[in-house]
């Protein structure tokens, strides 16, 4: 089946296998010359095309889009109806989280000094852009630096707890965040604020599935909530544990780093190969091999071909490619069929990932 928005934008192609995806949730906004696009996982418009100047991130159900009232640009936020429901003062627009999203004003033309302030989903402001400092929210609290104080606060804005006014907080996961003091080390409290790993390491990540990355020694491996290192600090770069697996890294020539995979053991699963990597999601990791992008399963298995200009993740089902040498762009399904493709965009926005692609034209 194919399907046309005005005059020019989507070819449309149902799978072989008869594969409708039900409940339709938004997929990808694209900008094709002075106007963008909005589409569900069917294919369909969410709403007629809009003329802004930029569409961002989608989160919580809402995006922001940069639109020009009188003689000033300004970020709105809307639904996926396309409603517009309050425009936000920030220089740079911020995703919601538990339903906060925050705002930023520069002080200077560089935007190097900046304040911070918080907005909520329903248009009220949190806090004015008065914070020194300010973090998005996670796990329901958010870092803030006012004034001489810092610390973390709820979504009520007030502070849960304060942490000694030398240090800096950073985002919190699965119930712990890292904290860096002045000797450039690094800890992790809990949600009350109680230090339940010591500085220690030079440089840490976030929790995902009970295991973080630390740097110490010169080498990257992986501690649990207690801070015992599980997995061994042998490697120069890592990802984040996904779906039990972590992409890591070893220095190849030049400094460049070349990517394999590891479990929960520590045991190698593919040797060092890959030159990009994305994260495992549903089962197959998008990874890059000789300037290709392919997919791979949890044994390292090649499952999709390595024959991608770009790609990305996979999110129900369906994964966003490109093949320039081929003049194809679009959705594929876990077999590599296309889904849909897309004859031409200027800019495209999964907004499943919020990864952005840029500049296709069908051959």
């Amino acid at each position: 089946m194919i399907k046309h928005f005005a005059f020019f934008v989507l070819f449309l192609t149902i799978c072989g296998t008869g594969q409708v995806l039900s409940q339709a949730k938004p997929l990808a906004a694209f900008k094709i010359d002075n106007y963008w696009y909005f589409l569900d996982e069917s294919g369909k418009e969410l709403f007629p095309a809009q003329e802004f100047e930029g569409v961002g991130s989608f989160s919580e159900g809402k995006f922001y889009a940069k639109k020009r009232e009188k003689d000033t640009s300004l970020f709105y936020y809307f639904d996926i109806s396309g409603k517009e429901l309050f425009p936000v003062n920030t220089y740079l627009p911020f995703n919601f989280v538990y339903g906060r999203c925050l705002t930023v004003k520069f002080l200077d033309e560089k935007g190097d000094k900046r304040i911070y302030g918080f907005k909520k989903d329903n248009g009220e402001t949190l806090y004015e852009n008065v914070l020194e400092d300010g973090l998005d929210f996670s796990d329901s609290l958010a870092y803030i630096q006012k004034g001489d104080d810092r610390g973390y606060i709820g979504l009520d804005g007030k502070f849960k707890f304060k942490i000694d006014p030398m240090d800096i907080g950073y985002r919190f996961s699965e119930g712990l965040a890292a904290v860096s003091n002045n000797d450039f080390l690094f800890s992790f409290i809990d949600k009350t604020g109680k230090t339940v790993i010591p500085f220690k390491y030079d440089e840490v990540g976030e929790f995902r599935e009970g295991l973080c990355k630390a740097y110490l020694g010169n080498k990257f491996g992986f501690i649990n909530k207690k801070g015992d290192l599980l997995i061994n600090n042998v490697y120069d770069d890592t990802h984040n544990f996904s779906e039990g697996m972590a992409f890591v890294g070893k220095f190849g020539e030049n400094f460049n780093v070349k990517w394999g995979f590891i479990n929960k053991d520590g045991v190698v699963i593919e040797d060092f190969i890959y030159s990009i990597v994305l994260d495992f999601s549903e089962g197959l990791a998008a990874v890059n091999l000789n300037e290709k992008w392919g997919f791979i399963d949890k044994d390292g298995k090649t499952v999709i071909d390595f024959k991608y200009t770009q790609a990305d993740s996979f999110k129900n089902g369906l994964a966003f490619v490109v093949d320039k040498i081929n003049g194809k762009a679009g959705y594929i399904d876990k077999t590599g069929k296309f889904f849909f493709d897309f004859v031409k965009y200027d800019i495209l926005i999964d907004w499943r990932t919020n990864q952005r692609f840029y500049s296709f034209k069908n051959k």
